[in-house]
């Protein structure tokens, strides 16, 4: 189990950063979000170290970019999504918090 919060780069970018305010009342029931790290080299090979939906990669990134890239399930882990190769693409944090606030 654990509490889902919000932060300035993770779904409320209005925040000042280091605040965050918990997502809802009720903790999230428990489940293994961990992607080997095997899995995670893979999908960043394949998509080319860039982000699938903007296009944005590490050669674009200067100190005031809080970009990096992270791994997004296609079909929602809480939803019985597994950690496959199939099921994964890279995003940059930005476009992956953008997906989950709609």
């Amino acid at each position: 189990m654990g509490w889902q919060i919000m932060t300035k780069v993770a779904g409320m970018p209005e925040l000042p950063i280091g605040a965050y305010v918990p997502a809802s009342s009720r903790q999230a029931p428990e489940h293994d979000r961990a992607i080997p790290d095997q899995v995670r080299r893979q999908i960043q090979q394949r998509d080319e170290y860039r982000c699938r939906n903007c296009g944005w990669s590490y050669e674009q990134w200067n100190q005031s970019d809080p970009r990096h890239l992270e791994a997004h399930h296609i079909a929602p882990h809480a939803k019985g999504g597994q950690n496959t190769t199939e099921n994964l693409i890279t995003l940059c944090n930005i476009c992956q918090d953008e997906i989950h606030r709609k």
